[in-house]
């Protein structure tokens, strides 16, 4: 009875060892800000045009003293970055952690803008922001960072002509919590209706609490963006044009505001 007793012990202790264990997701890491970049690569852009724009991501994440500043004040970045067209095509840039990259200091922003310049133009069809805004909101569920705050940035030539509804995309994605800002680029209607471009996208895009960026055409986008970026990451400063060339608050001028914030405190 005993030698029985001890054999089914054992053929327990050894099924139990040889089932697999339950693997245990990581953690989300808590970042400051989740960052969706989504750039207009539809067919109105022409190759000299989508290099100037892509030159002004580069350039905006290649200010390492403004991103050194930005982690020096203990924040954090989770950004990703991808192209968008007709209603069914839109490519997120690979690398970083399922396409979304840890931004803390210059050196790691130097690596998302790296990853920017290598990143080939997938397509040059219709202009479906509907479409693209409902194909990125469900990544800030999936990702692996948790954010205090989850902003898409939408960069666009043109109004929708193809795809989902703008507006809906826009309420239903700003019932979930997530704020989106856009940026256009020049002055053209087409399919904007009564509105010009960058009504149509304050309109029927920007959630509330969100805004609105413009750049005259693409030679003005870089200046632009990086404004627009510095905004983002830094929400309660709204830099002068004239004195934020290429997010030049720089190390200086976060530092004067982390200053600010600890006497006011």
């Amino acid at each position: 009875m005993r030698l029985r007793t001890l054999l089914a012990a054992s053929l327990l202790l050894s099924v139990a060892g040889a089932s697999p264990a339950v693997a245990q997701a990581p953690p989300p890491t808590a970042v400051t800000l989740e960052l969706a970049l989504i750039s207009d690569v539809s067919g109105s852009i022409s190759d000299s045009e989508f290099n100037l724009v892509r030159t002004g991501y580069v350039n905006a994440f290649s200010n390492l003293g403004f991103w050194d500043a930005f982690g020096s004040g203990g924040r954090s970045l989770a950004v990703s970055y991808s192209y968008w067209s007709g209603s069914s095509q839109q490519s997120l840039m690979g690398g970083g952690t399922g396409g979304w990259y840890f931004v803390n200091s210059g050196a790691t922003a130097q690596t998302f803008a790296t990853a920017i310049a290598g990143f080939s133009r997938p397509f040059d069809d219709l202009t479906a922001p509907g479409s693209a805004i409902n194909w990125i909101t469900p990544q800030f569920a999936t990702n692996a960072f948790a954010g205090g705050r989850q902003v898409i940035d939408i960069a666009a030539d043109g109004c929708e002509n193809a795809g989902a509804n703008t507006a809906a995309a826009r309420t239903a994605t700003q019932a979930l919590g997530i704020t989106i800002n856009a940026i256009t680029i020049g002055t053209a209607t087409g399919s904007c209706g009564d509105l010009s471009l960058a009504n149509w996208y304050g309109t029927n895009a920007v959630t509330a609490g969100g805004f609105l960026e413009s750049a005259a055409n693409f030679d003005a986008f870089g200046q632009a963006i990086a404004r627009k970026i510095g905004r983002e990451v830094v929400p309660d400063q709204v830099p002068e044009p004239a004195s934020v060339l290429l997010l030049g608050i720089g190390a200086l001028g976060l530092g004067v505001i982390a200053r600010r914030r600890r006497h006011s405190a």
